[in-house]
């Protein structure tokens, strides 16, 4: 990573690939203490951000998230992009802005996407964590509540595609 970063080389991690990044740059990440986060759940965005969804006017986003782990120390050279009271950073930007990592998922929100969040609830069904929502309320949350995937996706192909 540290290599990819020095040759201005673009990455995105998301979900798993921003606990990884943040780790091989020199952050810490452990298990959420409240527990893995299922559904959709809002990012209070930071200055950066909001710069980095191009000068959205919103204070918070919102996408779907499946995680059990978060960032807790941010590498040195990251800025968080935002997170919420039970996961402080959703994401961050590196120097240079080659780099970028993601802890919420835009692809769950595509058809391919529904039919992940449907194998993540099938398997949760059979193999509970203590804080599983059940199938049903975590498939109604997805399906009914709003977010802002299609934001998201938007800025990940700018961020790929920029020359």
């Amino acid at each position: 990573m540290k290599r990819l970063h020095l040759e201005n080389r673009r990455v995105l991690g998301v979900c798993f690939g921003h606990q990884i990044i943040a780790r091989a740059m020199g952050g810490k990440v452990r298990k959420v203490p409240a527990g893995t986060q299922y559904g959709v759940r809002s990012t209070c965005l930071t200055d950066e951000g909001r710069k980095f969804f191009e000068d959205i006017e919103k204070e918070s986003v919102s996408f779907i998230y499946t995680h059990g782990d978060e960032v807790i120390e941010l590498p040195v050279g990251a800025t968080s992009i935002g997170g919420n009271d039970i996961v402080p950073v959703h994401g961050m930007v590196f120097d240079g802005g080659n780099m970028v990592t993601l802890q919420g998922h835009p692809e769950f929100s595509t058809d391919p996407g529904e039919l992940s969040l449907h194998a993540i609830a099938d398997y949760n069904e059979k193999q509970p964590e203590y804080n599983w929502i059940g199938k049903e309320a975590f498939l109604e949350n997805v399906n009914k509540t709003p977010t802002d995937s299609d934001v998201l996706i938007q800025r990940i192909t700018t961020f790929l595609t920029k020359r």
